[in-house]
């Protein structure tokens, strides 16, 4: 994703850690090695959902390549008083020194080149457990299905990129001999917003629609969009799977 996207999305990617199970969910995984844990690696950290909700006695260093993310990150960690080491780089590129008792990489793999090196750096950064979390859904979801309205359409936007799916980071752990445990939970993915306008205009800068076809997309995109007593909202059925490794 190129960074104007990322600064245009904030607002929304926050909102939806707000009233989304997926932090939650993330956490009550990572919960149960928090208490010795000194040090955690976040890697494509975000705005800092994950890495500002850790104990405070854990050292937090985050990976994030978005600068309007890191950015972001940094003025909440400041609100929550939070020293936070925070490395404005892709993973690929990211010089790590020394291991950490955790480490997160939660919806941040999919597009990472080459894939085995980088699972391996991961591994080797990890002294006590390695958390991915990613897209465990076959198919594609009600994203994938607008893109797919769109263009029959006649409304020019950009491919699906081509990112990795569970069964290739599964298949390249194995051929790592990383052994690992999978987990596959499922819940209603819901996008909240304040007016079918905010949606809308979020749904037209996410498939990067031209002015001229904005009227188009708007009546292909309508039906996607539900009211809500809160606003107006997009859902769609989750499936994600957490991969743990332990490394001790």
């Amino acid at each position: 994703m190129k960074e104007p996207y990322y600064k245009g999305y904030i607002a929304s990617y926050e909102q939806y850690l707000a009233s989304s199970p997926y932090v939650r969910e993330v956490m009550s995984r990572l919960a149960p090695h928090t208490a010795d844990a000194r040090s955690i690696l976040d890697i494509g950290a975000g705005t800092g959902a994950l890495s500002l909700g850790m104990p405070s006695h854990i050292a937090v260093t985050a990976v994030e390549s978005s600068r309007g993310m890191c950015e972001a990150m940094a003025m909440h960690a400041r609100e929550l008083g939070r020293d936070i080491r925070i490395l404005e780089d892709t993973w690929e590129n990211a010089e790590i020194d020394g291991a950490y008792d955790i480490v997160l990489c939660a919806n941040a793999v999919y597009r990472m080149e080459p894939l085995s090196d980088c699972l391996a750096k991961m591994a080797r950064a990890a002294k006590g457990v390695l958390l991915i979390v990613m897209n465990g859904r076959e198919g594609i979801g009600i994203y994938g299905k607008m893109r797919r309205a769109l263009k029959d359409s006649g409304v020019p936007c950009p491919d699906a990129l081509k990112v990795h799916r569970l069964c290739d980071v599964e298949h390249t752990l194995r051929a790592l001999a990383i052994p690992y445990e999978k987990e596959l939970v499922s819940w209603q993915d819901v996008r909240r917003f304040s007016s079918r306008t905010e949606a809308t205009d979020y749904l037209l800068n996410r498939y990067e629609v031209e002015k001229a076809y904005h009227a188009q997309a708007e009546r292909v995109l309508a039906s996607y969009v539900t009211e809500t007593e809160e606003g107006c909202a997009v859902s769609d059925d989750t499936v994600m799977a957490f991969l743990t490794i332990t490394r001790t």
